[in-house]
C-alpha cells in the first residue's frame, strides 16, 4: 500500500503532457460533400498516385472524405478488383 501512496504523492503536472504535446500537432480535417462516385474516383486516383498499404482512415483525412462515403466507396474498390483488402 505504501507504494502506492508514494506515486500518487509525485507531482502530477507531468502527467498528460504527451497528450497535450499531440494535441498540438493535429490538424482539421475539412470534410467534403462527395457522392459514391466521386469518393470512389478521388480514391481510386489517390491509390494509383501513392502505391503501398493504405487505411481508409488516412483517405479520409486526406481526401476530406466523409467516413461513411470512404468506406462504401473502398469496399466498391475491392469489389471491382481495383484495390485490394491487405493484412500485415
Amino acid at each position: 500500500m505504501k507504494t502506492r501512496r508514494e506515486k500518487v504523492g509525485r507531482d502530477s503536472s507531468r502527467f498528460g503532457r504527451p497528450e497535450v504535446m499531440k494535441l498540438e500537432t493535429v490538424g482539421v480535417t475539412e470534410i467534403r460533400d462527395v457522392t459514391l462516385e466521386e469518393a470512389t474516383r478521388h480514391i481510386d486516383r489517390y491509390l494509383a498516385k501513392n502505391p503501398g498499404t493504405h487505411y481508409v482512415g488516412e483517405l479520409v483525412e486526406r481526401l476530406g472524405l466523409e467516413p461513411r462515403i470512404a468506406f462504401a466507396a473502398a469496399r466498391k474498390l475491392i469489389d471491382k478488383g481495383r484495390a485490394r483488402l491487405g493484412r500485415e
